[in-house]
């Protein structure tokens, strides 16, 4: 990335994952994970919560098999509290695929966190991009102190 002309975010489209434009203040709050980017808006984890637990106060005839297989197995037959849901927002450390096989290896809740962890890459159910910000993946920040007005990205592919 780089700057050709002053005020202006420029880059090659091929090697650019995101850009976000926000106040300030908002991104100190994304930084803080007081918010997080859920597709194209900044909302706070009650936000993301209500978002995740309407998925599954729809009618269970309207879920399909591979939604009621994660209700059953995933998240052990139980809507998870918000407060289990924020662990999983807020956790940190590697992300890994969750084995059947290893189950045992699992409290219900470790279980169910590291199901829902899983779910916000597979089903962009949730937050991966304050995750990659936190294992600086190719990350980048731009301040417009006259505006007050941050643009901020990651990019590049691994």
């Amino acid at each position: 990335m780089k700057t050709v002309r002053l005020g202006t975010f420029e880059t090659n489209s091929s090697s650019t994952h995101a850009m976000c434009m926000c106040t300030v203040a908002d991104y100190e709050k994304f930084q803080n994970m007081e918010l997080f980017l859920h597709w194209e808006t900044l909302q706070t984890a009650e936000e993301l919560y209500e978002q995740f637990i309407s998925i599954y106060q729809r009618d269970r005839s309207t879920w399909g098999a591979a939604l009621e297989n994660y209700f059953n197995k995933k998240l052990c037959g139980q809507i998870p509290s918000f407060e289990t849901y924020k662990k999983a927002l807020m956790g940190t450390g590697e992300w890994s695929y969750v084995d059947e096989d290893c189950r045992a290896d699992y409290t219900d809740e470790e279980w169910v966190i590291a199901n829902i962890r899983q779910s916000f890459i597979s089903d962009s159910i949730g937050n991966v991009h304050n995750y990659y910000i936190s294992d600086h993946y190719h990350y980048e920040t731009f301040y417009d102190s006259l505006n007050g007005v941050v643009a901020f990205g990651y990019f590049g592919n691994q």
